[in-house]
C-alpha cells in the first residue's frame, strides 16, 4: 500500500480478500465507508484507500468485521506486552514520551481491543493521548472515549478502573521492567509463552495483497480477545462470548449445501459432513457479525439471533 508523504501516520493495510463485498458482490456492507471522516475509501473494482485523503486514524480498522482494513501491528507485540507485571503505556507512534507499546493511531483500539486489555495479566494500562490535540486527528479522542463508556456498558464490568486515557503529560507513569536476576528469566519465560501462543493464535491479516478467498482469517481484535478470554474461568467466558461474538440461527430451508462455510471470512462456520448433525458448526467466538452469511445464502435459511 502507498503511503503519501504529507501523512506522518501509518495507514490501514488492505487484504481484499477479507473484503465482504470482494467476497460477495451484493453484500451490503459499508462500515469503513460509513465511518471514515476524510472520504478516502471507495469501491472501485476492489476495496480502494486513498493515500493522498487518508490520516491514517484507524477509524476503519476498528470498524471493520473481517480484517479488510486493520493496523500495522501484529499479535505477538500486543501478547509480549500484556504479560508484563507492571503498569504499561501505550502509545502511537507520533509520541514522543517513553511506552511499552508504540501503534498507529490509538483509533484503531476497538471495544474488543479493549476487552482484551481489560482481562489481560498486566495490573494497568494507560492510553496515552497527550500528543492528540496538536494531531490532525484530534478528534478521534472522542472515539476512543465513546468506545470505552460503551464496552464497560455492554460488559457490565470496570473497565475505567484499569485502563486509563493520559491527556496531560503529567498524569502519565512509565515504570520499565527491572532487571535483576530473577526479572530477566520471568521476562524469558513471558517472551516464550507470548511466542508459543502467536503460533498457536488464529491467524491474523498480514498480507495487504492476499488473493486467497478461501483462506480464514480473525480480525487483530477478535484474535487477541480470543486469546486472552481463554485464561478467564469457564462461566466468565461464555458470558463475555455472548456479549462480544455474534450468534446464527438455522432455519428449515437450508438444504445442506455448506456455501456460507466458504464464505464466511473468520472461520466461524466449519464444514460438517456428519450426516446425523446439521451440514456446518457455529463457533461463536470466532464470529463477528458481519452478516455475510446470512446475506449469501440462497435459500434465506440463516439468521442473525
Amino acid at each position: 500500500m502507498k503511503k503519501d508523504s504529507r501523512n506522518k501516520m501509518p495507514l490501514p493495510k488492505v487484504s481484499q480478500s477479507s473484503c465482504l463485498r470482494m467476497r460477495f458482490s451484493a453484500s451490503s456492507c459499508r462500515r469503513c465507508l460509513d465511518v471514515c471522516p476524510n472520504n478516502a475509501l471507495s469501491f472501485d473494482g476492489g476495496l480502494v484507500l486513498d493515500s493522498y485523503l487518508c490520516t491514517g486514524c484507524q477509524l476503519c480498522s476498528a470498524a471493520c468485521p473481517s480484517g479488510a482494513l486493520s493496523p500495522d501491528i501484529v499479535l505477538s507485540s500486543f501478547l509480549k506486552v500484556l504479560q508484563q507485571q507492571t503498569a504499561i503505556v501505550i502509545a502511537c507512534q507520533k509520541a514522543t514520551q517513553d511506552s511499552h507499546l508504540k501503534t498507529p493511531c490509538l483509533a484503531f483500539i476497538s471495544e474488543e481491543i479493549l476487552m482484551a486489555l481489560f482481562l489481560a495479566e498486566t495490573p494497568g494500562i494507560s492510553l496515552n493521548l497527550t500528543g492528540c490535540s496538536a494531531c490532525a486527528n484530534n478528534d478521534r479522542i472522542k472515539k476512543i472515549k465513546e468506545k470505552l463508556a460503551t464496552v464497560e456498558a455492554r460488559s457490565q464490568l470496570p473497565i475505567s478502573s484499569k485502563i486509563q486515557l493520559v491527556e496531560s503529560p503529567e498524569q502519565l507513569i512509565f515504570h520499565g521492567e527491572t532487571c535483576d536476576r530473577r526479572g530477566f528469566f520471568r521476562s524469558l519465560t513471558r517472551s516464550i509463552v507470548s511466542e508459543a501462543a502467536t503460533l498457536l493464535s488464529p491467524k491474523t491479516v498480514q498480507d495487504p495483497e492476499n488473493k486467497v478467498y478461501a483462506e480464514k482469517q480473525l480480525t487483530l481484535g477478535r484474535a487477541l480477545l480470543k486469546t486472552v478470554l481463554g485464561k478467564q474461568p469457564e462461566e466468565e467466558q461464555k458470558r463475555l462470548i455472548a456479549v462480544f461474538a455474534g450468534s446464527l440461527l438455522r432455519g428449515e430451508s437450508c438444504d445442506g449445501c455448506r456455501a456460507c462455510t466458504k464464505v464466511c471470512p473468520t472461520g466461524a462456520l466449519l464444514e460438517n459432513y456428519d450426516e446425523s448433525q446439521p451440514p456446518f458448526e457455529f463457533d461463536a467466538v470466532n464470529c463477528t457479525a458481519c452478516g455475510l452469511c446470512v446475506e449469501f445464502c440462497i435459500n434465506e435459511a440463516l439468521a442473525a439471533d
